[in-house]
């Protein structure tokens, strides 16, 4: 009987054991539920922070926006002692550019006075250091901050302006990294370590090319100056607001926006505007209200002098480089060189995969160069030798040169003239010109693979003494890579639709019409131009966007 006893006593004990057990592991789980990561008490307890620090931000939200009504009306408002004193009447501590409010640490911009970072709740730290530097890059397009840290033995967090960077590794007991900015301000570096301290240092970048919007002549230049020290504005936009006027003369010349090595990449934005009296008086290569351009230039008009210019030169643009992209841009700049060759109204050389679209000329440009060699010396009403795209372009202004000289284009050395037209009278002493192109070539040494002139159309007089012709002046190389069609002159002193060279090349084509007939053109020519039926051209055809 008592060893039956004895062995429910110990069935008993070990449940008891058993029900223990069950009991802690149930407890735990029920403790690690309520306080755990992802523990009941532990959410609310951080959801309670998020609502609080949510709170706070709104709070000093507010007060900011009561600030900048403030910044306007209160002539005692400053950045400084009145923004401390007014958060301080809030319950709010202003230290330098962090700002606390209910325990909770914010980082405001305190010129435009917003909230740039939330700071969460922490101490600041005695013994971090952190010092931070920059440096402008040459094109003024960045800068880089250099930033390095020490005094603390483990860096958990770095934020630059609110985003999140990545830590990288101690070295020789301190933590360096550059960042690269693209935008001026200030920047804000926040480092958390390992105790949840915090240590807070700012740096103001000033420099890095920005959208700008230009109204005056001293805007103007100053934008110019900028760009010719090297600020190349890629990837920004310029915008003017007003006509300028730069009341040029010998004694106030202009100096062309982008020299050698210094060229504009960015956006000008003429905004339907004028840039009026311009004046240009030297040899030096790449005039014009432009030297050198490697961006966009668009719904611009210049008028002014360019009295002798140097190679390369034209009334808007020098030399366009890269991808460079003229368009609706109209040159009343009359321009005059006895030593630079490549001279046009808008551009005096544009590269391959540059183009010129739906542009003009009114002006008369000369270029008596003579160089020794007929090529040296190009002159058209839009562009001096092109190596690109011409595309919806006309001229009305005289054309007048020593070697070769062309209505639209002095010479095609590759790439295309489309869907343009010339009404301006073209002249060489020497010989080479034609209403259109005064010769289409292939550049030996071109990438584009063709030379092509298409859906063109001359009224103008070509006079002088040799391969004169009313469309085209010389066809310089023979074989399919010229190639010219549907493109018409007004048949005029027996002169050959295409002067000289290679005539019997087939794919060079070019057609003489009378003055009606080339009036009946439109849909011939193509879609590119529309019936004059104001009679803006003379009844002859005009181009869409006229």
């Amino acid at each position: 009987m008592q060893e039956q006893k004895n062995k429910q006593k110990g069935i008993t004990l070990i449940a008891l054991v058993v029900t223990i057990i069950v009991l802690i592991i149930l407890a735990g789980v029920s403790i690690n539920m309520l306080v755990g990561d992802n523990g009941i008490i532990t959410q609310a307890q951080s959801a309670q922070r998020e609502t609080e620090e949510a709170e706070a931000r709104e709070k000093l939200e507010m007060a900011l926006l009561d600030l900048q009504m403030e910044k306007y009306t209160n002539p005692n408002y400053n950045d400084e002692q009145f923004i401390k004193d007014y958060l301080a009447s809030q319950g709010m501590v202003a230290q330098d550019d962090v700002v606390i409010v209910g325990g909770y640490q914010f980082i405001i911009d305190r010129e435009n006075l917003r909230v740039t970072q939330s700071l969460g709740k922490g101490n600041e730290s005695s013994t971090i250091e952190i010092g931070v530097s920059s440096q402008l890059a040459s094109d003024y397009t960045k800068a880089t901050l250099s930033i390095k840290i020490q005094g603390s033995d483990s860096i958990s967090e770095i934020q630059i302006n609110g985003a999140e960077v990545s830590v990288p590794e101690k070295t020789e007991n301190k933590y360096t990294l550059t960042q690269d900015v693209t935008t001026n301000g200030n920047y804000s570096v926040y480092v958390l370590d390992s105790n949840e301290e915090y240590k807070i240092a700012q740096i103001q970048i000033e420099g890095i090319s920005e959208d700008m919007q230009i109204s005056t002549k001293e805007e103007l230049e100053s934008f110019r100056d900028r760009v010719n020290n090297g600020a190349t504005y890629e990837g920004r936009t310029i915008t003017l607001q007003n006509d300028i006027d730069l009341q040029g003369n010998a004694e106030n010349q202009w100096v062309p926006i982008g020299r050698e090595d210094k060229d504009f990449k960015g956006t000008f934005y003429g905004n339907n505007h004028i840039i009026k009296n311009m004046y240009i008086d030297t040899t030096e290569d790449f005039q014009g209200l432009f030297g050198i351009v490697r961006g966009k230039i668009q719904d611009l008009t210049v008028t002014g002098d360019i009295v002798n210019a140097g190679n390369q030169s034209g009334g808007v643009v020098g030399s366009a480089g890269g991808s460079t992209i003229i368009m609706n841009c109209h040159n009343q700049v009359t321009i005059y060189s006895e030593e630079g060759t490549s001279i046009g109204g808008i551009a005096g050389y544009i590269v391959p995969n540059a183009s010129i679209l739906n542009c003009t000329n009114r002006a008369n440009i000369t270029a008596l160069g003579q160089t020794g060699g007929y090529q040296e010396t190009y002159v058209g009403g839009i562009i001096g030798r092109c190596d690109g795209q011409i595309t919806g372009c006309y001229n009305t202004g005289d054309i007048y040169g020593y070697h070769i000289a062309g209505g639209i284009v002095g010479v095609m050395m590759q790439g295309e003239t489309r869907d343009c037209y010339n009404r301006g009278n073209i002249k060489v002493d020497f010989q080479i010109a034609g209403g259109i192109s005064g010769a289409i070539h292939y550049y030996s040494g071109g990438t584009v693979g063709y030379t092509r002139i298409m859906n063109t159309y001359s009224t103008g007089t070509v006079t002088g003494p040799s391969q004169i012709g009313a469309s085209i002046g010389a066809v310089t190389t023979p074989g399919s890579i010229l190639q010219a069609d549907n493109n018409y002159a007004l048949n005029q002193n027996d002169l050959p639709a295409i002067g000289g060279g290679t005539t019997t090349n087939t794919n060079v084509k070019a057609e003489l019409k009378t003055s009606d007939e080339l009036k009946e053109l439109v849909s011939t020519l193509g879609e590119a131009f529309k019936e004059d039926t104001e009679n803006i051209n003379d009844g002859y055809p005009i181009l869409q966007w006229q």
